[in-house]
């Protein structure tokens, strides 16, 4: 997990969720998920920061990108917000 960008309530996280990248943006109590294009984001779901756990929470405020609470929580709402949508066209899981 990396910061994107940094600007007032608006902070673009990166998360790797099953080999894929998401980009988590955090825009005041809300969490939205995407994917990064060349032309930008393409939103994907919404979630609340308060689907975090509270340590979780309290690194994002402060910015502690480094707190284990933090990487794990922005993987399981980015999990549990794309449900489907994280396994690929029509909902199913894709096998190689």
């Amino acid at each position: 997990m990396a910061p994107e960008s940094s600007s007032g309530q608006v902070r673009d996280f990166t998360v790797v969720q099953d080999g894929e990248q998401y980009v988590v943006r955090v825009v005041g109590d809300q969490l939205r998920i995407g994917k990064q294009t060349s032309d930008g984001p393409i939103w994907l779901a919404t979630a609340s920061v308060a689907d975090l756990g509270g340590e979780a929470r309290r690194a994002l405020v402060t910015g502690d990108l480094t707190c284990p609470a933090l990487r794990i929580g922005l993987r399981f709402v980015t999990s549990a917000a794309l449900g489907p949508a994280a396994a690929g066209p029509g909902g199913r899981e894709q096998t190689s």
